[in-house]
C-alpha cells in the first residue's frame, strides 16, 4: 500500500518503493517479526552468530546496504518526500482500512 502510494504521488519505480519501505518495515516490527528477521538474516545473508538483537540488526542493516549499493534511496528524505506526502498516505492508509471494515 505504502508503496503503490509513492509510486502514484511521486512516481518512483515500485523497487524504489521497497527499497524505501523495507527496511523501515523491518525496523518498525522488528520486535513483533523477530523471528522471521532472524530466519530471513540467516537464509540470505549468513547471519548466524551475536546476540538476536545483533543478528536482527544485522539483518537490516545488511538489506539497506544491499539497496543503497544498487544506487537507490533508502529513506524518503533522500528523494525529497517529506512530511506532507506522509500525511497523505497515512490518510490514504486510513480510509482503506475502513473501506475494508465494511
Amino acid at each position: 500500500m505504502i508503496g503503490h502510494e509513492l509510486t502514484a504521488l511521486h512516481g518512483l519505480t515500485h523497487g524504489a518503493t521497497l527499497a524505501i519501505v523495507f527496511p523501515g518495515t523491518l525496523r518498525t516490527l522488528r520486535k513483533q517479526k523477530e523471528g522471521k528477521i532472524l530466519q530471513y538474516g540467516e537464509r540470505v545473508w549468513g547471519i548466524n552468530s551475536g546476540t538476536t538483537e545483533e543478528r536482527v540488526s544485522q539483518a537490516i542493516e545488511k538489506t539497506e546496504q544491499f539497496f543503497q549499493s544498487l544506487g537507490l534511496s533508502t529513506r524518503l528524505s533522500q528523494e525529497k518526500i517529506g512530511d506532507a506526502t506522509i500525511t497523505e498516505i497515512e490518510n490514504s492508509v486510513a480510509r482503506e482500512i475502513l473501506e475494508s471494515c465494511k
